[in-house]
């Protein structure tokens, strides 16, 4: 009973921060260098990078299977489905409108991925973990809305920050192969994407180093959660004392027993 009130406070408090911290700013700033940031551009006035923004809703897809699965880690779900689902519309919204504050709660949504994902390699223990995340999200979250949208942690300095986390989650995701190389080419597929961008390289297609990106964090993170919260399934083993044993497989034999 008391997990489960947990559950449903982390769960009800996640939601209430997200919804706060979304109206905090109007939005109305936009990301001027946002072509040299992504190759990705809009095809028409009304069709604003649809491969970025729809990828994007992969992280919504993973947050409605982390809620129809059973859990090991109650209290990570109860944080973790929430944000996904936040962190998705963000980014869908980012993408469509190129706002600096969208594009803000993008960066600290990844970040907290990041840092989430770490704290089950760090701890099994599930009340430890949900603490280590917001012991560092929580401040972040706090700069965010006090400096939004421009002079924020999560954005000044998301390369360095971010690329710190990527090489410790690949690093911890060493022997499980699936998911470090899903990581591994997704972080790839971003790079190359900015540096096409910052080399004056576009495109109007969807399928782009962005999308990608979306694509494959998707996979790995569908993988990790498999891991580290997803109870494993193993087939019960039958021993030959469970079976019939009139059965002709476990029956033992016995010679007849001569007759005078």
């Amino acid at each position: 009973m008391k997990t489960m009130r947990r559950t449903l406070s982390i769960f009800l408090a996640v939601i209430v921060l997200a919804i706060g911290l979304h109206f905090r700013d109007d939005a109305s700033e936009l990301n001027t260098k946002y072509s040299g940031e992504f190759t990705e551009e809009p095809w028409a006035h009304t069709v604003k990078r649809l491969g970025n923004a729809w990828s994007s809703w992969v992280y919504a897809v993973l947050g409605v299977y982390l809620a129809s699965r059973p859990t090991t880690r109650p209290l990570a779900g109860a944080a973790e489905i929430p944000v996904l689902i936040w962190f998705a519309s963000m980014s869908y919204s980012y993408h469509i409108t190129t706002a600096k504050w969208n594009g803000a709660q993008d960066l600290w949504g990844v970040t907290y991925l990041c840092v989430s994902c770490l704290s089950r390699y760090l701890t099994e223990d599930d009340w430890k973990g949900v603490a280590f995340t917001w012991m560092v999200m929580g401040p972040l979250m706090a700069d965010m809305a006090v400096h939004a949208p421009n002079k924020c942690i999560v954005v000044d300095n998301d390369l360095g920050i971010i690329g710190v986390l990527v090489y410790m989650l690949l690093w911890f995701s060493i022997g499980k192969w699936k998911q470090f190389i899903a990581f591994a080419l997704a972080f790839t597929a971003k790079v190359i994407d900015m540096a096409l961008a910052s080399a004056g390289y576009h495109t109007t297609s969807a399928i782009n180093g962005t999308s990608v990106f979306h694509l494959l964090t998707g996979l790995a993170m569908y993988y990790h959660y498999n891991d580290t919260l997803i109870p494993k399934v193993t087939k019960p083993v039958v021993t030959p004392a469970a079976e019939d044993s009139d059965t002709t497989a476990y029956r033992t034999y016995r010679p007849a027993t001569p007759t005078e």
